[in-house]
């Protein structure tokens, strides 16, 4: 029986941040919003769960919306999960690097601008070590 993987990013598959912006726009708000999705569009989940075997790689992607009235820059990157003190789900600093799932996260781009009013679906691709032992793995 081949060992499987199960993959699971409980609120998103990628950390998003918005990108430090050059000039300051009058309006400052920045609101966004992330979502599992498909190639064409959201799918219907809330969140990504995969099961992949040990050397196995897989695609999936993430709906990324801009709402607000300008183009948006956000830093995207695959990070690892961990449950805080108070049982909360949280990710790793971007200046952290990951050691576990994250790490298996590979992207086109570290940086996507998303147009105003607009859903940019960005693809990524898992690749699971071929070392790669059972367990349910979280990520970000």
């Amino acid at each position: 029986m081949i060992g499987r993987v199960t993959l699971a990013a409980v609120l998103t598959a990628l950390a998003l941040a918005p990108a430090p912006a050059q000039a300051a726009p009058s309006d400052s708000s920045v609101r966004w919003s992330v979502q599992p999705s498909s190639a064409k569009g959201p799918d219907g989940r809330d969140y990504i769960m995969r099961k992949a075997a040990a050397g196995e790689r897989i695609t999936d992607y993430v709906g990324i919306t801009n709402l607000t009235q300008r183009p948006l820059t956000f830093n995207v990157y695959g990070t690892d999960a961990y449950n805080t003190e108070d049982g909360s789900f949280g990710l790793l600093a971007a200046a952290q690097q990951p050691t576990d799932l994250g790490s298996w996260i590979k992207l086109g781009a570290a940086k996507y601008t998303v147009p105003a009013n607009t859903r940019l679906d960005v693809p990524f691709a898992l690749t699971v070590p071929a070392g790669a032992t059972p367990a349910t793995t979280p990520a970000g």
